[in-house]
C-alpha cells in the first residue's frame, strides 16, 4: 500500500461534490489520505467541509463562461492550489476542471485523472465551440495517465477524435448510487392513479417540454395519471420560463414541487420515473436512484441514458426527441398491471446492485490511486 497522499477532488460546484462525491471523499479519508476539495463556493460549503480536510474555494471558474482570459486565470489558480496545498494526485470532474486541472497538473508534475461525466449541449451538434472544445480536451488529456468515461459512447467519440489513446481509457458506471440511502420502495396499497415523475434541470435538452406536453394530453383524456415535476428553471436560453411552468400548474396538467434535497422521499411516492433526455449525459444520477428504488423507468435510447434500461425488462427505451414515443410509453405503463410494474421494478433494483453500487465506483478510483 502506498503511503498517505494529499488528493484533490475538483468539480464545478460544492453541491456536486456533496451529491456525487461524498462516498469517494469518505473512502479516501478512511484509507488515510488527506482530501482537499476544490470548487466554487455555494450553499453546500459547510457540507463539503465535513467531508474533507481542506476546502479551497475556486474564484475563477465560470462553468458557462467563454472568456479566454478568465479560463487562463483558472489554469493559474489550479497551479497555485496544487503548489500551495502540496497536491500529490487529483481527480477532476466536469469540463473546465477536467481541462484546466489536467493542464495545471502537467505544469506542476501532479498526476490528474479526469472523469468525463457527460459532454452536454456542446457535443450534441457540430459547431465552432465543439471544435474548440475538442482541441482543448486533446491538449489537456494527452498527459493524463488515465481518463475515466461514464459511458462507452463518450469513450468512442474521444478515441475517434484522437483526444485519448486506448491505453489511457477506463470506465466507471456513472457516479454510482448508495443502495442504503435509496432502499427499495415500499409497496403501498394500490392507488386509483399512477404517478409519473420528471426531475432534472428544466431545460429543453432534458426533455421537460416533451414531458409537459404529454402530461397535458393524458390529463385531458381523464386517464388515471398524475404528472409530477421536480427541478428549477435554469439560467439558460433553453430553460422553461417560470411563467410557462405556472401555466401547466394552473391547468392542472402537472404537480410542481420545486426543488428538493430529499430525493429518496420523492421517489418513494413515484410509480414510474421519466427522463426523456437527449442531452449528452454521463449516466444521469436520477436514473441510478430510480433503479435503486426499484422503479420502472422511461428514458431515451440516447447517450448515457440507455445504460440504465433494458427495454421491456426494467422499463421502456424510447426514441429521443419524440413526443409521440413518450406518449405511447406513458400510455403503455398505464395499461400494465401492478404485477408487471413490480416485475420491472425488481429488475431495476437488480441492475442497481449488479452494476451501479457506489462502492464499486469508489473502488475504481482507489485502485487507480494505488496503482
Amino acid at each position: 500500500m502506498k503511503p498517505p497522499l494529499t488528493v484533490a477532488i475538483i468539480s464545478n460546484t460544492a453541491w456536486s461534490l456533496v451529491n456525487f462525491r461524498t462516498r469517494l471523499m469518505e473512502s479516501l479519508r478512511e484509507a488515510g489520505h488527506r482530501v482537499v476539495a476544490v470548487a466554487p463556493p455555494d450553499d453546500y460549503v459547510d457540507s463539503v467541509n465535513a467531508l474533507c480536510d481542506v476546502f479551497v474555494p475556486l474564484k475563477e471558474l465560470s462553468a458557462k463562461g467563454k472568456n479566454p482570459a478568465q479560463d487562463y486565470r483558472l489554469y493559474r489558480e489550479f497551479c497555485a492550489i496544487f503548489r500551495k496545498h502540496g497536491i500529490d494526485f487529483a481527480f477532476t470532474f466536469t469540463a473546465k476542471p477536467n481541462i484546466y486541472g489536467a493542464m495545471a497538473g502537467k505544469r506542476c508534475g501532479v498526476p490528474v485523472v479526469p472523469t468525463v461525466n457527460g459532454l452536454g449541449n456542446v457535443f450534441i451538434e457540430k459547431s465552432p465551440t465543439q471544435v474548440l472544445m475538442r482541441a482543448l480536451y486533446r491538449r489537456a488529456f494527452r498527459s493524463c495517465p488515465t481518463v475515466l468515461f461514464q459511458n462507452i459512447d463518450d469513450e468512442e467519440l474521444f478515441l475517434e477524435a484522437g483526444i485519448v489513446e486506448l491505453g489511457q481509457c477506463g470506465n466507471v458506471p456513472g457516479s454510482g448510487v448508495d443502495l442504503k440511502k435509496f432502499p427499495v420502495k415500499e409497496r403501498a396499497s394500490a392507488r386509483p392513479y399512477r404517478r409519473f415523475l420528471f426531475t432534472a434541470r428544466l431545460v429543453r435538452e432534458k426533455g421537460v417540454f416533451y414531458f409537459l406536453s404529454v402530461a397535458e394530453k393524458i390529463r385531458q383524456s381523464d386517464l388515471p395519471a398524475e404528472f409530477v415535476v421536480i427541478g428549477m428553471p435554469a439560467n439558460n436560453p433553453s430553460s422553461i420560463s417560470p411563467d410557462a411552468l405556472s401555466e401547466y400548474v394552473f391547468k392542472k396538467s402537472i404537480t410542481y414541487l420545486g426543488q428538493t434535497d430529499d430525493m429518496n422521499a420523492a421517489l418513494e411516492k413515484t410509480d414510474v420515473l421519466v427522463l426523456p433526455s437527449y442531452y449528452r449525459e454521463g449516466i444521469p444520477r436520477i436514473l441510478l436512484e430510480g433503479l435503486a428504488k426499484g422503479l420502472p423507468i422511461i428514458t431515451t435510447d440516447s447517450v448515457g441514458c440507455r445504460e440504465t434500461v433494458t427495454n421491456e425488462v426494467n422499463g421502456l427505451l424510447i426514441a429521443p426527441r419524440s413526443e409521440r414515443a413518450l406518449e405511447q410509453a406513458v400510455r403503455s405503463m398505464l395499461e400494465r398491471s401492478e404485477e408487471e410494474l413490480e416485475g420491472m421494478g425488481r429488475a431495476s433494483r437488480r441492475l442497481a446492485e449488479e452494476r451501479f453500487d457506489v462502492n464499486q465506483v469508489v473502488s475504481t478510483y482507489l485502485s487507480i490511486l494505488e496503482a
